[in-house]
């Protein structure tokens, strides 16, 4: 029972992390920049809607940890993260 007890409790903090979503300020943040986008070009209405379903994306595929190697430590691979994963799904 002791060994059942410390595996689950060993478990739970090898795969909190694995399962845990993008922070709330992170995703704030992101979309903050998506809307002066929106907004510079004058598409206001579509950008809620866009930047929207961006971060709610980007929400379902990526854990805090890989948001923030996307789009903060290794920006030049995000492009090409938008494209495969977000983009099909929010034009």
């Amino acid at each position: 029972m002791k060994k059942l007890l410390m595996i689950i409790f060993f478990s739970f903090f090898c795969f909190n992390n694995s399962f845990a979503k993008v922070q709330s300020s992170n995703l704030s943040a992101y979309f903050d920049g998506c809307m002066i986008g929106a907004k510079q070009r004058g598409e206001y209405a579509e950008g809620i809607k866009t930047c929207t379903c961006v971060v709610e994306r980007m929400n379902e595929k990526l854990s805090n940890r890989e948001f923030e190697k996307l789009f903060i430590y290794e920006r030049w691979t995000a492009n090409a993260w938008l494209q495969e994963n977000v983009m099909p799904y929010c034009n």
